[in-house]
Formats: structure tokens, C-alpha cells, sequence
């Protein structure tokens, strides 16, 4: 077999000479099969990283994905469908059944908030840790998902619950404060509309960044190649553990 352009020229060299010798080579070597199939990559190749659009307002895009399967529960649910906004965060997660998919969407999500313009999902499944298949799903994800909506988000700065109802949520040790009285609803509904539009241009900006700041990272040493339609290329199969 070919050992390399370096390798083969010399060896070429031996017995023979001709003028345009190592370019002869090198294009006969860039098109050997046996070569391609068996050549050590000493680089991975990495497209750029693609900066996806950011929505401008609330329920404008959503992420969606189907987590599967689960340990059946008590109201014969073996799957969690996770819904998440793409400006504030917000999060919706329900559980359901394998023939009820669209209409838990329609009825826990679509309904109860409202249709948005883009959805995004890449219908991969969930997998699962063995410790949370042994709790009942239906008694637990409420709460789980009231913690996440509840905690700043590292993206935006901001509690996914705060972005989309314009105020924190109330919980355990905030309970004993004296809540502030609202004299006149105009003006509550004044400072909510005001604060809403600061919060989600900042939040909007956070998450901008935050993409940026990815791509950048992301990018640093890439190999990008340049593939066109009908080219053909070498798929290097994945090494997975045990093989």
C-alpha cells in the first residue's frame, strides 16, 4: 500500500523519474480508495458553528422535545413532553401516553399560553436516569418544573417565571414579606407593560451574547471543508465503548 506522498516519491524515486513526478502522485494518491479508507485522520474536521435566530417577543419560537421511555405511572404516562420559550426561558412540561402527543400540546401548551409561530425540535429521545424512572412522574414534575421557572436562568439573567409575568414568583422564605399595595390598576398595568419590555430586550440581548460568545469558542481550530451536492465523501463510523 501507499505509505504517504513523502514516503511514496522516494520509494518512486528508485526505479523512476519523470518530470511532474510528485504531482502525478499526490493526485493519484488523493483518489485512492485504499488510502482514503485506511489513512489515520490526524484532525477533526468542525464546520462553523450557525448562530440560530433569537425571537423578538414571547412564544414567538418554542423548543420542543419528547423524553421516552419512562417507567409507566399511575395515570398510564410513559413519556414527558418539555416545552421551552425561546426568550424568557419559560418551560411547560407535562407527561402523556404514545398516542396522545398532540393533543397533550394542544390542550397543556397551546391553550394555556398560546400558538406560537415556529416550533423547534429535532425529535431525538431522552435518556433518562435510572433513579428518576422510580418516582412517579405524575406526582413530582410539577414541582420540578416550578424550580426550574423559578431559578435564574444562566442565559438570560433573569427567572424564566419573572420574563413572562413581570414580577418574581413567590416562594417559601419571601412569604413573610409585607406585599406593597397597588392603588390604581392603570398604573400596575403601566409599570408591568414597562418593566416586561425592559426585561425581555435585556433578556434578548443576553441570550445574543451568550450565542456569540459560543460560536467563538466553538470555532477556535476548526477544519472546515467545503462539501458541494453530489460529492462524494468518507464517513468515519463513531468508536463506541465495548467494540
Amino acid at each position: 500500500g501507499h505509505q504517504g506522498v513523502s514516503r511514496t516519491i522516494k520509494r518512486i524515486k528508485l526505479h523512476r523519474q519523470w518530470k511532474g513526478l510528485k504531482c502525478d502522485l499526490k493526485k493519484f494518491i488523493a483518489v485512492c480508495q485504499s488510502c482514503q479508507q485506511k489513512k489515520s485522520m490526524n484532525r477533526t474536521i468542525k464546520q462553523p458553528k450557525v448562530v440560530t435566530k433569537t425571537a423578538n417577543k414571547p412564544f414567538e419560537k418554542v423548543f420542543h422535545d419528547t423524553a421516552e421511555p419512562l417507567t409507566t405511572t399511575n395515570e398510564g404516562h410513559s413519556y414527558i413532553l418539555t416545552i421551552q420559550e425561546n426568550v424568557n426561558k419559560f418551560s411547560a412540561v407535562v407527561t402523556h401516553d404514545a398516542n396522545s402527543a398532540t393533543k397533550t400540546f394542544v390542550e397543556r401548551f397551546i391553550c394555556q399560553y398560546c400558538i406560537p409561530e415556529s416550533i423547534v425540535t429535532d425529535c431525538d429521545t431522552e435518556l433518562m436516569s435510572k433513579i428518576f424512572k422510580e418516582y412517579y412522574l405524575d406526582d413530582y414534575v410539577a414541582f420540578a418544573i416550578f424550580v426550574y421557572n423559578t431559578t435564574i436562568h444562566t442565559t438570560t439573567n433573569h427567572q424564566p417565571y419573572e420574563l413572562v409575568y413581570g414580577f418574581p414568583a413567590t416562594i417559601s422564605h419571601t412569604l413573610s414579606r409585607t406585599p406593597q399595595a397597588r392603588y390604581n390598576y392603570d398604573d400596575y398595568s403601566y409599570e408591568l407593560k414597562q418593566k416586561l419590555q425592559v426585561t425581555y430586550k435585556t433578556a434578548r440581548n443576553n441570550i445574543i451574547n451568550k450565542k456569540e460568545k459560543a460560536k467563538k469558542k466553538y470555532d477556535q481550530g476548526e477544519v472546515q471543508v467545503n462539501v458541494k451536492v453530489g460529492d462524494q465523501v468518507w464517513i468515519k463510523p463513531p468508536t463506541r465503548k465495548g467494540n
